[in-house]
């Protein structure tokens, strides 16, 4: 009798094992980290890594980054979060506006980044930034 519950019991901890592999590889996933300074050069990556852009922003002013994939195929987007300064006694102190997507298949596009008012009536963003994404 005992023995008809052995593999049920495997059968349980492969599972546990393999949901629990799983969900690390999305925690601790190896992370790309880009910057202001790696616009309009070529980022290549790995399908299924995960990379950030970090932008300089100061939202007290009403500016906001936006962004647009030109192949969302290639990479989506996870989320994003705006990180005030460290220095909070400073008013209006810029600080970082984080981006997360994911490579997701092999092949390129671009995320188009405009630093821009929402509501202002110019059709020019005061910033851009093209990041270039190669993903294999």
């Amino acid at each position: 009798m005992k023995y008809r519950s052995l593999p049920m019991i495997i059968f349980t901890i492969l599972v546990f094992l393999i949901g629990s592999i799983i969900i690390f590889s999305f925690i601790y996933a190896p992370e790309v980290v880009v910057t202001a300074d790696d616009a309009f050069k070529t980022l290549n990556v790995k399908s299924g890594t995960f990379f950030t852009i970090e932008l300089e922003a100061t939202p007290s002013t009403g500016y906001t980054w936006s962004f647009k994939i030109t192949n969302d195929e290639v990479v989506q987007y996870i989320k994003d979060e705006y990180i005030p300064a460290k220095d909070t006694e400073t008013l209006g102190a810029s600080g970082l506006h984080r981006f997360v997507f994911r490579a997701m298949s092999d092949g390129e596009t671009s995320i188009k980044m405009q630093y821009e008012k929402s509501f202002a009536d110019s059709k020019e963003p005061a910033q851009f930034r093209d990041f270039n994404i190669k993903v294999k």
